[in-house]
């Protein structure tokens, strides 16, 4: 049975030329599901007890980072070494972007945690799918803490290496020149650094390896025919590693990047049978074929010359296919030419002084001036980053991390140049070793949409169910309001199915919301009961394997241990009671506060009309005859008198504390004595609130009448059946990063100011080409960071950074 990818390319061979470049027109791409790639930007990647964690989040599309145009609810969690996912948070994703923040208050997050991310729709892909990064959060320690805490360098015992073997084009072949990737790692997943030799069977060195980058290394390796060989290195000799048997024949690929423009893709065979038969080599990029051609080796080493221009940005599957389009070799190949815009962070000074004020502007490339972008910026103190470099940025993420199975470690300094290795070599390096098959592209060939358990959600599902009040049985076909009440109103209609279930779907609720359900039906509207089933959101479950993987380590400064200690020590001097409860003796002498006024689900700014009872009011025998009397202009029109005591159908619509009021009469005033009234509120027929507030229903106008808030349960409860109040959580609670603002009046405060992050904003916007930034400086003498990541609509990475300082000699 052939494989997808075999079906694929004889439709390609089928349908083109021998050689063809760009984006063949073939089936197969187009039926792939869609896949997503998703990156997280924190401030920072060091944190202690009392700080927040700020977050801007990008979902794009995975081909071409484009922001995805939908909504959908992004699950974040903070998982402990034992697996134990100890906080979790959901926030909004709109059109590709969101942003929130994590407060870190709970006693037990300290320690080194596993930041995950991920969307329902991302679990139909897999962990490999989801983001991680590694996050140490500590508490406040002072010098002998941290001593005790350091580790004993001298007492250490020897971390056991594991070593793998990567012979390029996945086959070691014997009498053939190979190339060897090699990786040393402790069991930690810590890279090891070392040089070893390879052993014949008579303990004679035939090769020396060493690698020379996060345990990476490559050498050169010409083993001959039946001879086992042991690997021994120099700084473990009691440890020995078997090697790879090398096969008798076969065919395979091999890169020799020596040119600036050209790669040379070789084709290795050490048996004539391989050179009788025709071969293509195909190479893809992001899933999709973008060029073949078909060779013939005419020589045990062949090689096609390929222009780099060809390849696509970022990896590259290469594929060796024989004559049946089964796959013999493959390769993986990074294209280093990725197109970013690089941000340029203009700063005034390069030193500033404490509390002063800072001004810079981000400035993109000429190229992307007409671009819309969309950056997140953050202001930190440099030591509050990983202090082993470089940790992970939006253009590690989108073309190695979302593009590799497995955790790569410092993923964003492969694209840093160095004297002793440049960019080029490292990913070079890292493709060889990482293996073509954990190519993520390879895992969607065999993703198949109609396998999808978990579909695209946003917002929150809100459902249940109708009864009868009193023989239980389900309501079926019952109309069914939900009102949503945080900082605005949302409301909305569905109508119960055949077994009384009701749904509503992408629900939009912000932190804690207060809902509303009120169920009725023309013969039922005061006999029924509706039932909430829970809110529930299931985390996706997560491999402790995975926290080995991904939880680096973070080694904390000195400094920034020593910063956080002051603070603590300088907010405890100034403000001593504010850990502290101090109980004594208290006589308080003052007026009775007056009667907070009663509001419920107030849903508009100011009534139209406004009718409050006063005390002479309580003896009026009816509530209609009450309303009439206060407001003849609104009631004399709706509410003719000669049909106040029957079944007058009223344009107008009525509320009872927030609640749609409807009983057989619809819509008949309820029959509360006007003493048990608060007030009565009124939105008249001219008033565009009705309209945009209650739809069609409110074009006659609404009245909104509110019992005191002292009145007993039953006094509202007798008159709303089939009503259902709770509370629920909804997204995480979200609030804006706090920088003060120092005048000539406050700058001497005493109060102190030891912020890590000095400024954050997680959605920048360029208008005519930049974006200007202000903050102020704190009372910490340190190096700052800007940090600025961000992507274009057409899917760019931007990218900027920039140093300075505080010092308390700076001139302003």
């Amino acid at each position: 049975m052939r494989s997808p990818l075999t079906w694929l390319f004889l439709f390609l061979l089928s349908t083109h030329n021998l050689y063809s470049q760009g984006n063949p027109d073939f089936d197969a791409a187009k039926n792939r599901p869609d896949f997503q790639k998703l990156y997280v930007q924190t401030d920072r990647e060091i944190y202690f007890l009392g700080d927040t964690i700020w977050l801007s989040a990008y979902l794009l599309d995975a081909k071409t980072h484009i922001p995805v145009k939908n909504d959908q609810n992004l699950h974040v969690d903070l998982i402990d070494s034992t697996g134990t996912i100890v906080k979790s948070e959901i926030f909004p994703v709109c059109n590709g972007f969101g942003e929130g923040n994590i407060p870190i208050a709970d006693s037990v997050l300290t320690g080194n945690f596993v930041f995950r991310a991920y969307t329902n729709y991302l679990r139909n892909f897999g962990d490999d799918s989801y983001f991680y990064k590694s996050l140490p959060i500590e508490r406040t320690k002072n010098s002998f803490e941290i001593e005790d805490d350091a580790p004993d360098e001298n007492n250490r015992s020897e971390v056991e290496p594991l070593v793998r073997f990567f012979p390029e084009g996945g086959i070691l072949l014997e009498h053939t020149p190979n190339i060897i990737g090699v990786k040393i790692t402790g069991k930690n997943g810590e890279s090891i650094n070392t040089n070893g030799v390879v052993l014949n069977e008579d303990k004679k060195t035939v090769a020396r390896f060493e690698t020379n980058y996060k345990g990476l290394g490559k050498f050169d390796f010409y083993p001959n025919s039946g001879e086992k060989y042991t690997v021994v290195l120099n700084a473990f000799p009691r440890l020995k590693v078997a090697f790879w048997e090398p096969e008798e024949e076969g065919i395979k690929l091999q890169l020799y990047n020596n040119s600036e423009d050209l790669l040379h893709v070789g084709i290795l065979s050490n048996s004539k049978n391989y050179l009788r038969e025709k071969y293509t080599l195909a190479c893809m990029n992001r899933g999709e074929v973008i060029f073949y051609k078909k060779v013939k080796p005419s020589q045990n080493d062949f090689s096609v010359k390929i222009e780099k221009t060809k390849f696509g940005a970022g990896i590259n599957r290469l594929v060796l296919l024989n004559e049946d389009l089964n796959p013999v070799s493959e390769r993986l190949y990074f294209n280093n030419h990725v197109e970013t815009n690089s941000i340029r962070v203009a700063l005034q000074d390069q030193v500033y002084s404490n509390r002063s004020l800072v001004n810079f502007k981000l400035i993109p490339d000429e190229k992307f001036l007409s671009d819309s972008v969309r950056l997140s910026v953050a202001v930190v103190n440099e030591n509050s980053l990983n202090a082993f470099g470089e940790s992970q940025t939006m253009l590690s993420q989108l073309y190695l991390d979302a593009e590799l199975i497995g955790r790569i470690e410092s993923p964003a300094d492969y694209f840093n140049d160095e004297p002793e290795i440049s960019s080029e070599q490292k990913l070079d390096l890292l493709m060889l070793t990482h293996g073509w098959s954990s190519y993520f592209w390879n895992k969607i060939e065999d993703s198949d949409e109609k396998d999808f358990k978990y579909p695209l959600t946003a917002g929150f599902t809100i459902e249940g169910y109708v009864t009868n009040l009193w023989n239980k049985k389900r309501v079926g076909n019952s109309e069914v309001l939900l009102m949503v009440q945080n900082d605005s109103l949302f409301t909305s209609w569905e109508t119960t199915d055949e077994e009384g279930r009701f749904v509503f779907q992408h629900i939009n609720l912000a932190d804690s919301a207060a809902i509303t359900l009120q169920a009725r039906k023309s013969d039922e509207s005061e006999n029924t009961r509706v039932t909430l089933e829970p809110l529930t959101t299931i985390s996706a479950a997560f491999n402790p394997n995975i926290f080995k993987q991904y939880s680096e380590r973070n080694k904390i400064p000195l400094e920034l241990y020593r910063q956080n200690y002051y603070a603590s020590m300088a907010e405890k001097e100034f403000e001593p009671e504010k850990d502290v409860i101090m109980i004594d003796v208290v006589e308080v002498t003052a007026n009775a506060p007056e009667q907070e006024e009663v509001k419920f689900s107030q849903i508009y700014s100011e009534p139209d009309i406004m009718i409050k009872p006063k005390e002479g009011d309580f003896m009026a025998n009816y509530l209609e005859d009450f309303l009439l009397e206060k407001a003849p202009a609104f009631f004399g029109n709706n509410m003719p008198m000669s049909l106040l005591g029957g079944s007058a159908k009223f344009s107008f619509i009525v509320y009872l504390d927030g609640i749609l009021w409807t009983n057989e009469f619809n819509p008949i005033l309820p029959p509360i004595s006007v003493s048990n009234i608060d007030r009565v509120d009124i939105i008249d027929t001219h008033n565009p609130t009705g309209m945009a507030l209650l739809g069609s229903r409110g074009s006659g106008g609404a009245v909104f009448i509110y019992t005191k808030r002292g009145a007993p349960d039953e006094v509202r409860e007798k008159h709303l059946k089939g009503v259902i109040k709770q509370k629920i959580n909804g997204f995480s609670k979200y609030r804006e990063f706090y920088s003060p603002i120092y005048t000539a009046e406050n700058r001497n405060s005493e109060k102190p100011d030891y912020r890590t992050t000095l400024y954050w904003n997680p959605s920048v916007k360029l208008y005519n080409g930049e974006a200007n930034i202000s903050f102020f400086t704190s009372d910490d003498i340190a190096r700052y960071k800007v940090l600025v990541e961000g992507i274009t609509t057409t899917g760019t990475v931007c990218f900027g950074e920039m140093n300075f300082e505080v010092t308390p000699e700076a001139e302003n």
